[in-house]
């Protein structure tokens, strides 16, 4: 057996030390690329899920704009009729009195009562105003 001296010795283990070196520098290079590759895929996966959720958006936002285009169209017609309706209050308000003061002079014709109650039994329905032209002539 020969023996080993104290350069030898040095210099065999400055060799392992470098190896060493070597194959840690490898694996961290492999390490940080396999980080950078999985980075990327996250990434592009983020993407994706941002650009959904962006179309979903834009869809939702259409609708919603929709609906409110259509409670807009809704709410003006309502205005106008309200309108028409505040317009035509005082034929309205004629209306009414003018079928009270109708009703009032109904129940001044004697015998209206047995009349009616009659043409119901023959199983005539007839409106008032239909018994009042054909048993009067009148058509107010």
């Amino acid at each position: 057996m020969t023996e080993i001296n104290g350069r030898e010795l040095i210099i065999a283990v400055l060799i392992l030390l470098i190896w060493c070196m070597i194959i840690i520098k490898a694996l961290d290079i492999w390490a940080n690329k396999q980080y950078y590759d999985l980075r990327k895929i996250y990434r592009a996966e983020i993407q994706t899920i941002n650009r959904e959720l962006m179309e979903k958006v834009h869809s939702n936002t259409a609708q919603v704009e929709k609906i409110h285009r259509m409670l807009d169209r809704s709410l003006l017609e309502m205005d106008a009729k309200l309108e028409c309706l505040m317009e035509n209050s005082s034929q309205i308000n004629t209306i009414d009195v003018r079928t009270s003061e109708i009703a009032r002079e109904v129940r001044k014709i004697p015998g209206i009562e047995f009349k009616l109650r009659e043409a119901l039994k023959d199983n005539r329905p007839r409106t008032l105003g239909e018994y009042m032209v054909k048993e009067y002539g009148k058509t107010d």
